[in-house]
């Protein structure tokens, strides 16, 4: 039952990311984050980067992707 669940909340996310996030990028990022749990550490270092910096793009379109879907309700 609990594995189920967990089954359905992946495929979510997953559709999320594969629907909604058009940077290659970014959905990269998140699919590293939220489906295969990685460390915002182990990302950065696949990039080259700090943590703050991956985190920080990652947040930053999450914002934009939720003020735009306010902007869709609202008209």
């Amino acid at each position: 039952e609990n594995i189920e669940e967990i089954a359905k909340e992946y495929i979510k996310i997953e559709t999320y990311i594969n629907t909604k996030v058009d940077d290659p990028e970014i959905r990269n990022i998140m699919r590293k984050r939220f489906l295969d749990l990685w460390k915002w550490e182990d990302i950065g270092r696949e990039y080259h980067s700090d943590r703050t910096t991956v985190s920080k793009k990652c947040r930053k379109y999450i914002e934009k992707l939720s003020h735009n879907s306010r902007q869709d309700v609202l008209l």
